[in-house]
C-alpha cells in the first residue's frame, strides 16, 4: 500500500477538486459515470482510448506523466530530495534516474571547484 503524503496543488487545481467534492458524494476522484471507483485496468483502458484520440504517439502510461512531472521539477531546479518526497519514494536510488535532467547544475557547481 502506498504511503500517505501531501502534494502541493496549484490554486486552480485545488478549486477544481473542491468543486468536484461538493458535487459528488464519492470519496474518489477517478469514478465511473455511475460513481463507482475505477480500478487500475479501467483507468488504463480509458487512458489508452484518450491517447488514441489525441496527437500523442508512442507508449503513454500514467508512469509517463509521473516521470515527465518529475523531470520538469528537476529541470526547474527542485532538489532530488524534494522530488523524491513528492513522488513518495523512500529510497534515494529510485530518484537517481532523474539526474539526467540536471547536467547543467552539476557542471555549474563543479566549475567553482579548484
Amino acid at each position: 500500500m502506498a504511503s500517505a503524503r501531501e502534494l502541493p496543488l496549484a490554486q486552480r487545481t485545488e478549486e477544481i477538486f473542491v468543486r468536484f467534492r461538493a458535487n459528488n458524494n464519492s470519496e474518489f476522484i477517478f469514478v465511473s459515470p455511475s460513481g463507482k471507483k475505477f480500478d487500475r485496468d479501467e483507468l488504463q483502458d480509458q487512458l489508452a482510448r484518450l491517447v488514441k484520440q489525441s496527437a500523442l504517439r508512442g507508449q503513454v502510461s500514467f508512469l509517463t506523466f509521473r516521470n515527465t512531472f518529475a523531470g520538469d521539477l528537476v529541470k526547474k531546479g527542485l532538489s532530488l530530495i524534494t522530488v523524491m518526497k513528492l513522488l513518495g519514494f523512500n529510497d534515494v536510488a529510485r530518484i537517481l534516474a532523474f539526474t539526467r535532467f540536471m547536467p547543467h547544475r552539476v557542471s555549474g557547481e563543479a566549475h567553482g571547484l579548484k
